[in-house]
């Protein structure tokens, strides 16, 4: 009650809504939320500020980080560089706040590095099915494993404990199909920081 919590969504109606609604949930019972906004560059800022105008609630404030600008040409890089880029701006935000933890949109993982400097609990807001996120969670074990890239198994099944039949690999998302790729070093990172956050909510 009355502790200040942090929150870092996707500046994106389809990430920044579900955030907010929790926001709500947890301004209701005495928190004080503060909301960060990093814009992301092709995303359009007009229904996100219309959005952000309509919350009203006395514990729940926005707080727009500076905007950043990735210079990378393919669509994955760009992102890998807009979160790296918006760093330095988050962990100037949270080293001067009162914040007691912070909870993060599971895109922007990298900045659990961040709260880890800061001694700050990190957790991760997962609005997708409790399947979906069990398979992510286990695909880092799968790449300990498995001694090739899902592109190159053909249709030999892969099996997740949390789903009822296997996935051929050759129906992999293409994000994790090629093991040697960057995207896809970057989400087993990913998912394993999801793995050691404080919790995932």
């Amino acid at each position: 009650m009355g502790k200040e919590i942090v929150m870092f969504p996707l500046a994106a109606m389809g990430h920044l809504h579900p955030m907010v609604e929790l926001a709500k949930l947890l301004a209701c019972r005495g928190v004080s939320i503060t909301i960060l906004i990093s814009q992301f560059p092709s995303i359009e800022t007009k229904a996100i500020n219309s959005f952000i105008s309509r919350v009203s609630h006395h514990n729940i404030s926005f707080h727009h980080l500076p905007t950043v600008s990735p210079h990378s040409e393919s669509e994955s890089a760009i992102f890998l560089d807009y979160f790296h880029l918006t760093l330095p701006h988050l962990k100037d935000y949270l080293s001067a706040s009162s914040a007691h933890a912070i909870v993060l949109d599971f895109f922007f993982d990298p900045a659990f590095e961040v709260a880890a400097e800061l001694h700050l609990p990190c957790y991760f807001f997962f609005s997708s099915s409790a399947s979906l996120l069990a398979a992510f969670l286990y695909l880092p074990t799968l790449d300990n494993q498995l001694n090739a890239s899902f592109k190159d198994l053909g249709d030999t099944p892969i099996y997740f404990p949390s789903f009822p039949c296997p996935i051929p690999a050759s129906d992999m998302p293409m994000r994790v199909a090629d093991r040697t790729s960057e995207m896809s070093k970057s989400l087993i990172v990913q998912y394993e920081r999801l793995a050691k956050s404080a919790g995932i909510i």
